[in-house]
């Protein structure tokens, strides 16, 4: 065949085709949807299930083969728990911590606010419920290489796409997207359904308007799964990932939401220059109900860079590392905080710093070192020192400066540099023999499971299992516990560290995990012994046994807490009888009546009392009161005929001044008045004055002679003396002979004020007797202790028996 053949076969095949291809599309009459496809639409997390699994109706979230995790799968980006701080939200609404650790794997890591995608968490899982199976979601599982995001072959056609929505990007949180079958010949049977993560089930069916639906997102991820038959009779399920967020704060927008965080660091109120390169940077975020927020929810950034991998836990720490200036020695950086919460709260803190570079070895500043043995009753042991930090050392290389300075011995795990422990400090006397532990301490440790051994120590060392399985030495840092290691911690100036004594894996000193491992039944203690005393914390107390209480015995709630373990416990008084009544005496007005009944709970009879019912009392006459007799009102009761009355008391004269006689010093006056009432006449009585005294003269007393003070009174002229009596002597020592251990002494005095003396015997004050020198009994000799007075050289010996059984 030649090629002018072969190119007129091909015209009239496509002819054909086209020609077909018209015929069958005519008379369908299409509406083309409302939204139309997306150009270069890449549908992510989009599952498919084929067959039985799709026809049977499963719940797509059970059923679904697609990857969820972070091992590789688009859909572990969408679905992680770790949104991108700028368009993306957690899908998770509850924050759940894992054990506190150093660098805890489990806990999600912050996205990179300066990537459009968040980034999947160090954990290998993405916090979705969904389980997977490595493979890629995107690529639409057995939906045999149909593009359900428009291509032209043939499937389901749709504008979704797995994505992260903000709430600016909709109208009232309605979606609205599209979803058809390429084909219009095929019967696809197109089911939509709706499901936010908070719900359980297989969701809500969408009823579209042809090919267009709608649904209201909520916060959080939102699932749309699409079921539909292909042209060979295969059912298709299609999934879809929505997680609909707010905006994040950012420098232009600090807050969001109308209950921003809560964000506190350690640079809060820093003065001054940060002179050492490698600074760790402390944040504490809390949402509005005061609760922790984690750092799955917290994104830091040092000069725009994201910080990754913090250690600790609710405090996170990130180490900045500061660059050396390439002019100068100062060099400017800017450190952004940002925190959210699940339900649209975000806010960001930016904080200004400058680096001072200094060659290493070159001082850095002070820090004050603290030793503190509370939880072994020795409370801070050593007066605070201040040592000279210096440019490149870390906190191992500050204490071991400190400890020398102390004269301690010590060793440690680890090296200097690198996974550095402190083991024990060691000092010759330095140390209890005996346990000293204060006894709500040893208590908790008791309830808590952890091994004791309470036999005696040695005085010289205090080392990590002295006491307790959980016993160690744990450093602070201005009060906070770090999440790493001394060797990778770095001080800065100004700094106090504190070197802290645990008995039980740093839950009674407020360091419960972090670094200081775990270990009992409970995750903390409810106080913490430091600082030489106690600080107490509320317990959270929970019901733990109850016993019900009966119409004889009172009953009683044990209640513990959660968080330490102790108990209390709480009595329920005992119930009353109850049961039906078998006899009664009714009340009368004045006497009590009541009711006899068998309880239905004991069968013991017991009675009720019936209050007595009271008089009704009706007014049979009234006698009205005058100036001075009382009248009265007079009631019979109309149920018993018992007759009572109720006085009208007098409400006295009411009168018109007719004399007045004024009162003096020591005579009464009086005011005369007339009743114009019953004309009668009555005295109110005016009390006299008293006298009005002035001083007139004065006479000092002396050591043992009285004086006196002399008055007159400024209304009468009457005189009167007051007595001062005599002050005594104001004695002062001028000499002493002092006593001995077996005589007397003497003290001698001189009257300050007249001259007087006297002098004063001083008892014996008796031995003072102390060993001095001791020889231990054997099996056939007696030993001795002798004991020296320390005053006067005197001794004497007391025997000690042979221990021999022959010994007398």
């Amino acid at each position: 065949m030649d090629r002018n053949t072969t190119n007129i076969i091909a015209v009239a095949l496509v002819a054909a085709l086209i020609f077909g291809a018209f015929a069958a599309f005519a008379p369908s009459e299409r509406v083309e949807p409302e939204r139309p496809a997306m150009e270069e639409v890449k549908p992510l997390g989009m599952q498919t299930v084929t067959g039985e699994a799709a026809s049977e109706g499963l719940n797509p979230d059970e059923t679904s083969t697609g990857d969820s995790s972070s091992q590789g799968g688009s859909d572990s980006r969408e679905d992680s728990d770790v949104p991108n701080p700028d368009t993306a939200e957690s899908g998770n609404s509850t924050q759940k911590p894992d054990t506190p650790q150093q660098n805890d794997p489990k806990e999600p890591q912050p996205a990179d606010p300066n990537q459009d995608n968040p980034t999947p968490s160090d954990g290998g899982q993405s916090g979705t419920d969904e389980p997977g199976t490595g493979e890629d979601p995107s690529g639409g599982g057995n939906s045999g290489g149909e593009d359900p995001g428009g291509s032209d072959e043939d499937g389901l056609v749709t504008d979704l796409v797995s994505r992260t929505i903000t709430f600016s990007e909709l109208v009232d949180d309605t979606l609205e997207f599209y979803a058809y079958y390429s084909d219009p010949k095929v019967n696809a049977n197109i089911r939509v359904t709706y499901r936010h993560e908070s719900d359980s089930g297989n969701g809500m069916v969408l009823k579209g308007r042809g090919s267009n639906y709608e649904t209201t997102l909520q916060l959080g991820r939102n699932y749309i799964n699409i079921s539909f038959t292909d042209k060979n009779g295969v059912r298709n399920y299609t999934r879809f990932i929505i997680t609909y967020a707010a905006e994040k704060a950012d420098g232009d927008n600090p807050v969001i939401g109308a209950n921003p965080p809560d964000i506190v660091t350690n640079l809060d109120d820093w003065e001054g220059y940060i002179e050492n390169d490698r600074f760790t940077f402390q944040v504490t975020a809390t949402d509005y109900k005061g609760e922790p927020i984690y750092s799955n929810h917290i994104v830091v950034t040092l000069d725009g860079t994201v910080i990754t991998n913090p250690t600790g836990r609710p405090t996170y720490e990130y180490m900045l590392y500061f660059k050396q200036p390439n002019v100068g020695n100062v060099r400017d950086y800017r450190v952004g905080v940002l925190a959210w919460d699940d339900e649209g709260n975000s806010r960001y803190k930016e904080l200004k710093v400058q680096y001072y570079h200094k060659d290493d070895g070159f001082s850095a500043g002070y820090v004050t070192v603290v030793l503190d043995a509370t939880t072994v009753g020795m409370g801070i042991f050593e007066e605070p020192i201040t040592v000279e930090l210096l440019k490149g050392e870390n906190a191992a290389e500050t204490l071991l400066k400190a400890l020398d300075e102390y004269g301690y011995s010590y060793t440690y795990a680890g090296t200097v540099k690198l996974g550095f422990y402190l083991r024990s400090l060691e000092r010759a006397g330095s140390f209890p023999r005996y346990v000293m532990i204060p006894d709500e301490l040893l208590a908790a440790i008791q309830r808590d499971g952890i091994d004791i051994w309470l036999d005696s120590r040695s005085r010289d060392s205090l080392s990590e299992y002295d006491y307790t399985r959980g016993s160690g030495w744990v450093y602070a840092v201005n009060g906070y516990y770090p999440g790493k290691g001394m060797s990778e911690y770095f001080l800065s100036d100004g700094d106090t560290l504190t070197l802290r004594f645990t008995l039980a894996y740093g839950k009674d000193i407020g360091a419960a995990g972090g670094t200081s491992g775990t270990g009992g039944r409970y995750s903390s203690y409810c106080g913490m012994w430091i600082n030489g005393g106690f600080i107490p914390f509320a317990h959270r107390y929970a019901p733990k046994e109850r016993v019900e209480p009966t119409c004889t015995t009172e009953g009683y709630v044990i209640n513990e807490c959660t968080v330490c373990g102790e108990q209390k416990k709480e009595v329920l008084p005992v119930i009353p009888h109850k049961g039906e009544e078998q006899s009664r005496q009714e009340p009368t007005c004045e006497e009590e009546g009541w009711s006899e009944c068998i309880c239905d709970m004991c069968g013991e009879t017991y009675r009720e009392v019936l209050p007595a019912a009271g008089h009704e009392w009706e007014e049979t006459g009234v006698t009205e009161a005058t100036c001075l007799v009382d009248g009265h009102t007079d009631y019979v009761c109309a149920k018993c005929g018992e007759e009572k009355s109720e006085t009208i008391p007098a409400p006295g004269h009411s009168g018109k001044e007719t004399e007045r006689v004024e009162a003096d010093c020591t005579n009464d006056g009086y005011i005369e008045y007339r009743c114009e009432v019953c004309g009668e006449y009555y005295r109110e009585i005016l009390e006299s004055s008293g006298h009005s005294w002035k001083e007139t003269g004065r006479t000092e007393p002396g050591c043992t002679v009285d004086g006196h003070v002399d008055y007159v009174c400024e209304a009468c002229g009457e005189t009167r003396s007051e007595v001062l009596e005599a002050t005594g002597h104001s004695w002062v020592e001028t000499g002493r002979d002092e006593p001995g251990c077996e005589y007397g002494g003497y003290a001698y005095y001189r009257c300050e004020v007249c001259g007087e003396t006297e002098s004063r015997y001083l008892e014996a004050t008796g031995h003072s007797y102390r060993e001095t020198d001791r020889v231990e009994p054997t099996e056939t000799e007696d030993g001795y202790i002798e004991y020296t007075c320390s005053v006067c050289g005197d001794s004497y010996r007391v025997t000690l028996d042979r221990t021999g059984t022959d010994s007398p």
